[in-house]
């Protein structure tokens, strides 16, 4: 695994990447690094170290679910495998649901297998519901290498999707029968949320709370279930309920965070205005119509068969300057506080704490260069 490898090459740098991933994504820069996570979080080596097992715990995991086994048909099985790692194994993914899940766990003191393998099956519902997005989006590029319907075709991704569906029910079957239950619960709710983003393309008439409920569909409730998880291997109702709206409000934060990144000039971060040019009405885009003149120019332009790139820039620049970033900005830090305190008691603990961390790091990055 490359991270391991990165270890015994050079273990200094893979634990300052590990405290990054942790606390601020792949995209900060070193002056964070040296300001405030090392001076103002105190972070140590020790801590990253023991996320790290976890983590690396989970890769084996997602790697032995995902190998070819034969069978069959081994060709088409070596082609759906072959779909299924592709994202889910040798993608460049943060891992941020299985992260989140440890730190719930840790919250309640277990860091078990059991947990290990909810964190797993998080992150392949994850992955599939990418594929199917890359299939409705087509998309060509995920993770800066090509999507799996662009390399291997829509069909296959479609099935490969499914396929890491049912890996992720098998990886909970040992587990409390609820989480079973429970994650159905959450993929359907995943595919009325992506049908009804589907559904709103293109209009202006998307409330802020429609949004929202898009929102905690698409990202949301998975986020609530991996705290849910944790809880319901500790065996604490309390912890679930708990859990369940803090992950909620992650969740809306991290959709919240990603509708900025797209007014957002960092060259790590996708092309700017790519909501604009696809006719997604992100929050801030919501948020800017209440300007009748930009709600009347951003109409004219959607309306258009191909919009030219001079002017989904005007109009991305438009936005920006139309006090909707900074909105929006509040509308994270109200979300982040919320999840914060649905963690009752358990912010004192060791888990509680790092969520609170990691969460007010999402914030800054996000919000500070606006």
């Amino acid at each position: 695994m490359v991270w391991k490898v990165e270890r015994e090459k050079n273990k200094d740098y893979h634990l300052r990447e590990v405290l990054v991933f942790i606390y601020g994504f792949s995209y900060l820069t070193d002056a964070i690094w040296v300001g405030e996570l090392m001076v103002g979080w105190k972070m140590d080596f020790a801590f990253a170290e023991m996320k790290q097992q976890f983590l690396d715990k989970v890769e084996v995991t997602l790697s032995q679910a995902l190998e070819v086994t034969g069978g069959a048909l081994p060709q088409s099985a070596d082609i759906l495998l072959a779909a299924s790692r592709h994202l889910c194994v040798t993608g460049k993914a943060k891992r941020a649901r299985p992260l989140l899940t440890s730190f719930f766990g840790e919250a309640l003191g277990v860091q078990n297998q059991q947990l290990i393998l909810a964190a797993a099956a998080g992150e392949l519902i994850h992955s599939a519901s990418l594929l199917h997005d890359d299939v409705i989006d087509d998309a060509k590029i995920r993770r800066g290498r090509p999507t799996v319907s662009h390399q291997f075709g829509n069909s296959v991704a479609v099935l490969a999707g499914n396929y890491l569906l049912s890996v992720s029910f098998s990886l909970l079957k040992e587990g409390p029968k609820e989480l079973i239950y429970d994650s159905i619960e959450v993929i359907a709710y995943m595919a009325k949320a992506a049908m009804a983003e589907v559904s709103i393309r293109g209009r202006m008439d998307v409330t802020p709370a429609g949004w929202r409920e898009i929102a905690l569909g698409k990202t949301g409730v998975l986020f609530a279930w991996c705290g849910q998880a944790a809880a319901r291997i500790a065996g604490d109702e309390d912890a679930a309920l708990r859990f369940y709206k803090c992950g909620l409000h992650i969740g809306t934060a991290f959709q919240l965070v990603d509708d900025l990144r797209d007014l957002q000039d960092k060259k790590e971060l996708k092309d700017k205005f790519l909501d604009i040019k696809n006719r997604e009405p992100s929050f801030p885009i919501l948020l800017s119509l209440q300007d009748a003149k930009i709600k009347n120019e951003l109409a004219n332009l959607w309306a258009q068969e191909a919009m030219t790139s001079d002017a989904i820039l005007q109009m991305g620049e438009r936005i920006v300057a139309s006090g909707a970033v900074q909105k929006t900005c509040a509308a994270v830090k109200l979300e982040i506080e919320t999840a914060i305190d649905a963690l009752g008691h358990f912010q004192e603990t060791s888990g509680g704490k790092q969520i609170s961390n990691w969460l007010k790091q999402l914030y800054q990055t996000a919000c500070d260069g606006f």
